[in-house]
């Protein structure tokens, strides 16, 4: 009788063992790397765009993707009062409208 149990239990224990998955585990994704500026270029006057206004111009960003990057945000910074304009885009270029002959910084994350 005790083996009969002895085997019963053994068999419960085994029967109900997990099982490992033939599957290997997923790969954890990967961090994003950064984007590279094309245009404008830094530390040169950008005379491309498309005037708005007599105070206003439409400048076409651009830049390379970044490898598993699935949005941008482009920060602009009018260097003459420190403002900051920023956006978020799925694209890898955004036309932007900023004052007519004010200097600017730009740089993506």
């Amino acid at each position: 009788m005790r083996i009969g149990v002895i085997a019963m239990l053994l068999f419960v224990i085994v029967g109900c063992a997990k099982k490992k998955s033939a599957q290997p585990e997923p790969e954890a994704p990967q961090p994003p790397t950064a984007a590279i500026p094309v245009f404008p270029n830094q530390n040169e006057e950008c005379t491309t765009g498309v005037v708005v206004s007599t105070t206003q111009t439409t400048i076409p960003f651009s830049w390379k993707s970044g490898a598993n990057a699935e949005s941008y945000e482009i920060y602009i910074k009018n260097l003459e009062d420190g403002s900051i304009i920023t956006a978020t885009t799925t694209k890898t270029n955004l036309d932007i409208t900023l004052k007519r002959n004010s200097p600017y910084s730009w740089y993506l994350l």
